[in-house]
C-alpha cells in the first residue's frame, strides 16, 4: 500500500516486475466526533495528500435528505406508505438526543446510521399494519416510532450508567426527549405555566385525564379506526 501510494507503481515481490498505475485512493473513516477510534497512522498519514474532517450533519434538512437517500426503501413501500415530515424529523432527533445522552458511550459514538435503520424499520411497521387490516394505503405515525427501539438499540452502545437502566429503558428515554424537543416546535412550553398566573391552555387536557378517562392507540389499528379516536367528541382535544 504505501509502495503503491508513494510510487505510484505495483511490484511483485521476487520478480522485477512494476506495474504503473493511475488511480486515486479515497479512504473513509468514522467522523472526528463519530469515535476517537480509527485515526491514521503516521506512515499512511504522510502519503495521503489531504485530509478532510467530516461531522454529524449539522441541520435537521441535511440530515432527512442524507437518510431518505441512504434507506433501502422499496418502490412497492414508496407507493403505498406516507411517512409525514414532522415523524421523519422525530427520528432525527432520537438521534440528536443520544448524542447529548448520558447513558450512551460518546467515545464509542451514536452510528450515523441510526436514523437510516429507524427509518427503514418505521416504513416495516406501517407497511405490517396495512397488511394486517387489508388496507390500500398506510401512514406513518408517532405511536410507530416507538416500534423502532430495537432498531435503535442496535445502533447504540452505554455506558456503565446506562447499562444499569436497561438498552430498551434508555431508548424509549431517547425517544420520550425527542418527541417533547418536537412538541416544543409546535405549542408552548408547559413548563411555563407551572408557577404563572397566565391561563394554562392545557388544563382542559389535564382535567380530563385527571377524571379517569384514557385513550389508546394501538399500533395494529385500523385507520378508521384511528381517525375515530382522533375525532371523539368528548374530549378536549
Amino acid at each position: 500500500m504505501f509502495n503503491i501510494l508513494q510510487e505510484g507503481d505495483f511490484q511483485i515481490r521476487g520478480f522485477k516486475v512494476q506495474l504503473p498505475l493511475d488511480i486515486q485512493f479515497i479512504f473513509t473513516a468514522n467522523p472526528e466526533d463519530y469515535t476517537n477510534r480509527g485515526n491514521i497512522i503516521t506512515p499512511l498519514k504522510d502519503r495521503i495528500g489531504s485530509q478532510i474532517l467530516t461531522h454529524y450533519p449539522k441541520s435537521m434538512e441535511v440530515a432527512k435528505r442524507i437518510t431518505e437517500q441512504e434507506a433501502k426503501i422499496s418502490e412497492a413501500q414508496k407507493s403505498t406508505v406516507v411517512v409525514p415530515d414532522l415523524i421523519k424529523e422525530l427520528l432525527e432527533q432520537i438521534a440528536i438526543e443520544a448524542r447529548s445522552s448520558e447513558y450512551v458511550d460518546q467515545k464509542s459514538g451514536v452510528s450515523a446510521r441510526l436514523t437510516i435503520a429507524a427509518y427503514e424499520c418505521l416504513y416495516s411497521i406501517a407497511e405490517r399494519r396495512m397488511l394486517i387490516n387489508k388496507e390500500k394505503t398506510a401512514t406513518a405515525r408517532i405511536t410507530d416510532v416507538y416500534g423502532t427501539v430495537q432498531a435503535i438499540n442496535g445502533k447504540i452502545e452505554l455506558v456503565y450508567e446506562g447499562e444499569l437502566e436497561g438498552l430498551n429503558s434508555v431508548a424509549y428515554s431517547l425517544i420520550g426527549k425527542a418527541i417533547r424537543q418536537q412538541f416544543l416546535k409546535y405549542f408552548p412550553n408547559p413548563e411555563k405555566y407551572k408557577k404563572s398566573k397566565k391561563p394554562n391552555p392545557y388544563q382542559p387536557i389535564i382535567d380530563w385525564f385527571e377524571a379517569g378517562n384514557s385513550v389508546d392507540f394501538l399500533m395494529d389499528s385500523s385507520q378508521t379506526d384511528y381517525e375515530k379516536k382522533n375525532k371523539s367528541s368528548n374530549r378536549p382535544f
